[in-house]
């Protein structure tokens, strides 16, 4: 737990530098390439070479790709809507986006509550760990299952451990061969099971040629609970 600790707090650091440094940096040489090429407009646009303004317009748009990119990233990084709405609205969300993107049919079922309490967020570095493996699953599913069901289940244990299964009914794969002569080279569920068991965590996939796939893990309960 305090090493998914330590990597979250970093994510978050990396994040915020990103964003407030070198997002400015682009941000404020994106406007003075703008300002360039107003000034020279306002001038005499034949004492500059002709494809002056052409040149400053790529320049622009590479900045542009280039702050998309950052900015996405920092929402790789550290997905902001898991600080204020919490995993499972974030979840809920993604999936109804990824079932009417992909066509498949998506079930996702969470039950967190503890014995005589409601229902309550987990620790942020498992949120965001889950989150990740979330967004892998949903990857491999659009990528390689040709899956038309993808089931999900999320449920807290009455020790505080979490459990997390994702099922696909799509053509599924020799677990024998992953990380060999698999597409993408199996490196997808390998980085799972390094999250999973980085985080002191279970992790099984189960999955054979037209049966689908499995993938079931379980996190220890946090030291805090």
């Amino acid at each position: 737990m305090e090493i998914a600790r330590a990597i979250d707090a970093e994510r978050r650091r990396i994040a915020q530098i990103l964003h407030d440094r070198t997002g400015a940096d682009l941000a404020a040489a994106a406007i003075t390439l703008q300002t360039i090429d107003a000034r020279l407009q306002e001038r005499n646009a034949s004492a500059a070479p002709s494809d002056i303004h052409a040149l400053l317009g790529e320049a622009r748009d590479l900045l542009a790709n280039a702050i998309a990119q950052m900015r996405d990233l920092c929402v790789e990084l550290r997905p902001a809507p898991l600080d204020s709405i919490g995993l499972v609205s974030v979840l809920t969300d993604d999936l109804e986006r990824f079932g009417r993107r992909s066509g498949v049919k998506v079930a996702f079922t969470a039950r967190l509550a503890r014995a005589g309490q409601p229902e309550s967020r987990l620790p942020a570095p498992y949120e965001w760990l889950l989150y990740r493996v979330v967004q892998e699953a949903m990857s491999n599913c659009a990528r390689h299952a040709q899956a038309q069901h993808l089931a999900l289940d999320l449920a807290r244990d009455s020790d505080g451990g979490v459990r997390l299964s994702v099922h696909d009914d799509g053509v599924g794969f020799d677990v024998a061969q992953l990380g060999k002569s698999a597409p993408g080279g199996g490196t997808g569920l390998a980085t799972m099971r390094d999250r999973v068991e980085g985080a002191g965590g279970r992790y099984a996939v189960q999955s054979g040629r037209g049966t689908g796939t499995r993938i079931d893990i379980r996190l220890p309960p946090p030291l805090a609970a």
